[in-house]
């Protein structure tokens, strides 16, 4: 049954004032190591890891950049961008793409990084969003558009994303219902080393951590660290 989309802007300030139900999928964290991402959806928010408090900022600035690009642009550009469209996640739940032009069918991601260029756990997520968009709007295949909005002011970097082949969405399909499975899956992460110091995102064509030197909060769950010999 074809699933007809609201494309009236609701009234809300960020779609992150939203959060999902513990134990539902999360396009987000697509990209995102195993583990970490099973972890994510099944514990509840006020029992998570705590990240910096500089990144707790950075977060927030992120989407407040977000909400300032879709309005220059509907200004300056006249492009057409809703913001705040709720799309079905394909496992009964709710997700909110950045912003949605339906005069382009095109479905835009934006984010807020000193990145020059897309990352996996980014397309990971639009690649999700134009996937259910397309068995939402009768089979069209949507375009994805990647913005990267600078820290430092330069002008935005635009991407576009074609839509996923079989293949891509098979694997986004696997990683989705592991996230959301019963069963803790194991960590991508071979070491305790490697997992403190480097990975966070994982991605498959790279080595591990080449991408960013966040570690990640999970690191003592996979690999607990070894009793000393001071224990009193």
């Amino acid at each position: 049954m074809l699933t007809v989309l609201d494309r009236t802007e609701p009234e809300l300030a960020s779609t992150k004032e939203w959060s999902p139900p513990t134990g539902e999928l999360r396009p987000s964290m697509l990209g995102a190591c195993a583990r970490y991402s099973w972890n994510e959806v099944r514990i509840p928010q006020e029992e998570r890891v705590r990240g910096p408090i500089g990144r707790e900022v950075m977060f927030y600035s992120g989407h407040a950049a977000e909400e300032k690009f879709i309005e220059l642009a509907r200004e300056y550009d006249g492009e057409q961008l809703l913001h705040g469209q709720e799309l079905e996640n394909g496992y009964g739940g709710i997700c909110h793409p950045d912003a949605v032009d339906y005069t382009r069918r095109r479905i835009l991601e934006i984010k807020f990084t000193g990145y020059q260029k897309p990352a996996p756990y980014h397309l990971a997520q639009l690649n999700w969003y134009q996937y259910q968009m397309s068995l939402q709007t009768g089979g069209a295949e949507w375009e994805g558009e990647m913005i990267l909005l600078n820290k430092y002011g330069k002008e935005p970097l635009r991407f576009l994303i074609p839509f996923p082949d079989a293949e891509r969405i098979a694997e986004l399909t696997a990683r989705a219902e592991g996230m959301i499975g019963g069963i803790p899956p194991e960590g991508m992460c071979s070491n305790r080393a490697m997992a403190t110091t480097k990975a966070r995102y994982y991605d498959r064509d790279t080595p591990c951590g080449q991408r960013t030197e966040i570690s990640c909060p999970y690191a003592d769950t996979c690999f607990p660290p070894e009793e000393d010999d001071f224990a009193v």
